[in-house]
């Protein structure tokens, strides 16, 4: 008797649990979709004040070895991601064409997966920038060396170089893992993505923390102060994520969902930072700033 009490409670007991699952993923879902909802909408009011905002503030750039870094992302947020949305909206006016629809699709992934790789490229940089800065300003006066553009275009290089390996050796394991039906496999490949993103992700987080201990002696130009303000607020929200990813991984709260909300939020997120950050931007009183500051040393 007791047995058969054993064995009626136990798939009672497994169902509950996987209700709860999906109720937990469900809420995810819904916040996720919420969160994608308003970075779009940012985006789409933003883009043509970005554009108008740049183009004004190119001056203030001037002759900045930062530059080819701003101007990667400028190109990828003004013809890719407009590109990517356009194939979007066509896929939703011609989805009763199947097979004009499946070829709108096709391209429009691969758009996506280049601003996907863009935006990681870009947050790669401003970091490794950040870093660099923080400790060049460690350094004595003399012995200070600021970025040359060519050490700029060998990183940006080497950054993007990093990238691809990364995303085409996980596309291949993948592929792999999908084609033979080898779940280990494809779990193993889905934590060392987890694992080598993270990783990337450390140089947004130490980033982050030296910015706060620098002044504005080391950020008295249009490009450094973009990149600051791009990074803190970035890396702030990244870290909030990342806070809320160990809780449900504690918790077993709708963590894969969370995980999943960590690794691709950058699609949306760094694009709107970079947007409204180049809007909200006054370079006019920075370079006042830059040369009173002259000045008072003089």
């Amino acid at each position: 008797m007791v047995k058969l009490r054993v064995t009626t409670e136990a798939p009672v007991e497994e169902l509950l649990d996987l209700l709860l699952d999906l109720k937990n993923n469900l809420i995810v879902l819904a916040a996720s979709g919420l969160l994608v909802a308003v970075l779009f909408l940012c985006m789409v009011v933003a883009y043509p004040f970005y554009l108008r905002s740049f183009k004004n503030n190119l001056v203030f750039y001037g002759k900045s070895t930062l530059l080819p870094i701003i101007t990667f992302e400028y190109r990828t947020i003004k013809y890719n991601y407009f590109v990517f949305f356009v194939l979007v909206g066509l896929l939703f006016t011609t989805r009763s064409y199947p097979s004009f629809a499946f070829y709108i699709m096709t391209i429009s992934n691969i758009y996506a997966l280049v601003n996907h790789l863009s935006t990681s490229i870009y947050e790669i940089a401003i970091s490794i920038v950040t870093i660099h800065r923080f400790i060049n300003f460690r350094q004595k006066m003399e012995l200070r060396r600021d970025l040359t553009l060519k050490n700029v275009t060998i990183l940006l290089f080497l950054i993007i170089l990093s990238v691809l390996v990364r995303e085409s050796s996980f596309v291949v394991w993948m592929a792999f893992a999908l084609l033979e039906s080898h779940h280990m496999l494809l779990e193993q490949t889905l934590n060392y993505y987890y694992v080598t993103f993270f990783v990337f992700q450390l140089l947004l987080f130490t980033a982050l923390i030296v910015q706060f201990t620098m002044t504005s002696d080391g950020q008295n130009t249009h490009a450094d102060i973009q990149i600051v303000r791009q990074v803190k607020i970035i890396g702030f929200i990244k870290l909030i994520i990342l806070i809320v990813f160990v809780i449900s991984t504690l918790t077993s709260f709708a963590s894969t969902m969370i995980g999943s909300i960590f690794v691709s939020i950058d699609f949306f997120l760094v694009p709107v930072v970079v947007m409204w950050t180049e809007i909200k931007a006054n370079p006019g009183v920075i370079q006042i700033f830059a040369i009173n500051n002259k000045l008072s040393n003089v």
